[in-house]
């Protein structure tokens, strides 16, 4: 590896992966060769995920620095240069997998050797406030050749201009002349050195002297009060599907929220402190939060309802032309929204830096300084944020990216696997099962990259308290249910003469009232949000073809569907589908399938245990094991909008072996 490259990911991994110095997409760094060339990061792409083969781009230096020198550049109207600089910038490209060079490349050019930009809490209290060169200036040991305080301006070429003038004031010709540290109003931090160990110590030297300035300020921490929360994120939930849809039908919303009432006690006190709370409303300090947050929340009061939401979020969409990315309900909570995993998760991380500057400014008693509405315009309709947003945070195209789920059985065998396939196909899941540990587990092993979008709830589907808790449980943490799929399920493996009354009974309370009562559950919860939503009960194959010694698993799976009917007829006119999948034998994970159910059948067949499973598959035509995946692709098919027209029907998973007619 280059010896620059490798310098280069060393400083984006010391900054990038602490959410305190960068977050979301931002900050940037760059790393010039000795061969006429520059190292920097791709746009759209950050610092921490930086690698050899991802996240940078490698540019002739002498050609960005003859695009930074063009003066005539400042004559054109500001979108038109800006589109202009990305054009020209393109083309001073030499390699790297990135696509373009970060939106700061102009700014880098100028500076030493090595840069890191970030835009950290502690700096940007400071910084975002209306006496911050002063307090900056002061905790940083503010001379000429350390630190310079740069005025807010359009970010890119404005920027790198302003830049050279305060330079040229300064008569700093050369990197070692010039102050090591520059701090942009209302943006972050910019640091220059010659190696990279010299730019890391500048860097951390700069965050502890300016976090020690507000390390004085209350620390303003308080849980927001997520039952009350509830009714505000379904109410919202609502709001965004009657105004984004487009449609008459809300259901048929591809855009439908994700919403959390934010599980960090950083963004929690947004809501509990009176001054933060106050000062949230009032507009936007960075960028950063225009872009990821929008350009000021949504606040409505605790007493707000439904209807008041709603309004709400109507007149914020005329105003400013977009859905809100934050709500701040007073006294109450924050709620955020977003389009995907990815865009939330973004959104959470920008809107906790944003409430600890104000946390910081306001305990060091400083007034905040909010960006002018020109330059909110200007960063909402700048195609370069645009892009980097659309990387960072857009939709991921995924048939249920946004949904909520809840899955019962979801601890094991095909629950489990259904659970997977939703979160897989984007949804954010709850993993219900009587066996916590089992859910847990089957999160754990879903993959870390599904973390914050899955979790573990306890439900015994058979108990109606355990039953409600779950769906507090659910509603409390993303305020709604858009799918629910029943899985839970028993099949006790007796002769009809030998079968124990309480074995029967016990069937019959899981696999019917196990049924019965999650679907009774999320059924009132999706006629309340009036946004429709879709249920899938697994069935059996049983169910429609009845098996030898098998009384309770038949009746039960046949009432299964039957049950799914008359739900499908009930639900239709709040347009909430009701559909059945009838696998085949699944024997993957299965707790059914152990190794007792194995010998009962192979007693029944007359063959060994070890041929139980070869005979079972050679009886559909296909001759395939039926997987759990199998059956996930035909939940997800279900829950999505491709299936948008069906309701009452039955899916049958079995490789052919019972043909419905």
């Amino acid at each position: 590896m280059d010896p620059a490259l490798q310098e280069l990911l060393e400083i984006s991994h010391a900054v990038g992966r602490d959410e305190d110095q960068v977050q979301a997409g931002g900050g940037n760094t760059s790393v010039k060769t000795d061969r006429g060339t520059m190292y920097i990061k791709a746009s759209g792409t950050t610092l921490g995920g930086m690698s050899e083969d991802s996240g940078w781009v490698e540019l002739d230096l002498e050609a960005v620095l003859a695009v930074v020198l063009d003066d005539s550049l400042n004559e054109l109207e500001a979108h038109a240069r800006e589109a202009a600089l990305v054009e020209r910038l393109g083309r001073t490209r030499v390699s790297g997998p990135g696509d373009r060079p970060s939106v700061e490349t102009v700014v880098h050019a100028l500076l030493g050797r090595v840069v890191i930009h970030t835009h950290p809490i502690a700096v940007n209290a400071l910084g975002c406030t209306e006496e911050g060169e002063a307090y900056l200036r002061d905790c940083l040991d503010g001379t000429p050749d350390r630190f310079l305080w740069i005025p807010y301006c359009d970010p890119g070429y404005p920027l790198s201009r302003l830049i050279r003038q305060r330079f040229a004031e300064l008569g700093a010709t050369t990197p070692e002349s010039m102050p090591f540290a520059l701090v942009q109003q209302n943006h972050g931090l910019f640091v220059h050195a010659e190696s990279p160990r010299e730019a890391i110590a500048r860097h951390a030297e700069c965050l502890q002297r300016a976090g020690a300035m507000v390390a004085a300020s209350p620390p303003y921490l308080a849980e927001a009060d997520r039952d009350a929360a509830r009714p505000f994120l379904m109410a919202l939930r609502r709001a965004h599907a009657a105004l984004t849809s487009g449609q008459e039908l809300p259901v048929e919303c591809h855009t439908a929220p994700l919403m959390r009432v934010s599980r960090r006690p950083d963004l929690d006190m947004v809501a509990a402190v009176p001054a933060i709370c106050d000062a949230y409303g009032e507009g936007a300090l960075t960028p950063d939060q225009i872009v990821y947050c929008g350009p000021k929340p949504l606040r409505v009061a605790s007493t707000a309802d439904a209807d008041e939401v709603l309004a709400a979020a109507r007149r914020y969409l005329k105003t400013h032309g977009l859905f809100p990315k934050v709500m701040v309900v007073e006294g109450v909570a924050t709620v955020l929204i977003g389009t995907s995993i990815k865009n939330l998760d973004a959104n959470e991380v920008v809107a906790a830096s944003i409430a600890r500057q104000m946390a910081g400014a306001l305990g060091a008693g400083l007034p905040i300084r909010y960006l002018p509405q020109r330059d909110v315009d200007y960063i909402m309709n700048w195609e370069v944020e645009h892009y980097r947003a659309k990387l960072m945070g857009g939709l991921a195209g995924r048939p249920l990216e946004g949904r909520v789920a809840l899955v019962t059985g979801a601890g094991s065998g095909l629950g489990r696997a259904q659970a997977w396939g939703l979160a897989r196909a984007g949804a954010i899941v709850a993993f219900t099962d009587i066996d916590l540990e089992g859910a847990l587990v089957a999160i754990a092993e879903l993959g870390t990259e599904y973390n914050g979008r899955a979790i573990a709830l306890r439900m015994d589907v058979t108990d109606e308290k355990s039953v409600a808790n779950a769906f507090d449980a659910l509603l409390t943490e993303f305020g709604g249910i858009d799918i629910m799929v029943n899985c839970a399920g028993i099949a006790p493996p007796h002769e009809l003469v030998d079968f124990p009354v309480e074995s029967f009974r016990r069937a019959l309370e899981i696999n019917l009232t196990g049924y019965f009562l999650p679907t009774r559950e999320a059924a009132r919860i999706m006629k309340q949000q009036s946004m429709g939503g879709s249920i899938v009960c697994l069935s059996s194959k049983s169910g429609l073809e009845a098996s030898k010694a098998n009384t309770a698993y038949n009746a039960t799976k046949a009432g299964e569907i039957h049950m799914a009917r008359g739900w499908a007829l009930e639900l239709a006119a709040d347009l909430i589908r009701v559909n059945s999948i009838a696998p085949g034998n699944v024997f993957e994970g299965s707790k059914i399938w152990n190794d007792d159910y194995i010998a009962k059948a192979a007693a029944k067949k007359g063959i060994r245990p070890e041929e139980v499973i070869p005979h079972y598959v050679a009886l559909s035509p296909l001759n395939k094991e039926i997987k759990g995946q199998d059956i996930a692709d035909a939940t997800v098919y279900l829950c999505s909008d491709a299936s948008r027209r069906m309701t009452g029907q039955v899916l049958v998973i079995d490789g052919g072996q019972v043909m419905v007619r």
